[in-house]
């Protein structure tokens, strides 16, 4: 059943009823995690601790790997705990973190490969390998 709005929010001007587009739970709770993972903390003027410390970070580079992940992981389960009260039995893997290739400066030097599991409460479902990516 879709009873969840589409992230980014579009108008639709066929009828009242469908001027939002719906999605599943699933989908829902993926589009929140995105959302949790891709804004800055301080970003989000409601609630200034929302969003991914990881941003605060934006212009040092990952040198130590093995130093960055734990600190990565734990702020994932920590966000998803507070943030998103539709999931539990969370589990975050190691993340696969590629270098890419620029092509401006601008460009993100990393790719970051997200993998979670989890349980959605409201159906039971386990939700299994789900992925996120991301640049850094």
């Amino acid at each position: 059943m879709k009873d969840y709005l589409k992230i980014p929010l579009t108008f639709k001007t066929s009828s009242r009823e469908e001027l939002l587009e719906k999605v599943s739970i699933e989908e829902s709770i993926k589009q929140l995690i995105d959302l949790l993972i891709v804004t800055k903390q301080g970003e989000c003027v409601y609630n200034q601790d929302f969003g991914y410390e990881i941003w605060t970070n934006e212009f040092e580079p990952i040198l130590n790997v093995q130093q960055w992940q734990p600190k990565f992981i734990e702020q994932i389960k920590y966000m998803l705990k507070k943030y998103e009260p539709r999931i539990t039995a969370i589990q975050v893997w190691e993340p696969e973190i590629r270098m890419v290739n620029k092509r401006s400066k601008a460009d993100r030097d990393y790719k970051i490969t997200l993998s979670l599991d989890y349980t959605i409460k409201q159906t039971g479902e386990r939700q299994n390998d789900i992925k996120i990516s991301f640049e850094y």
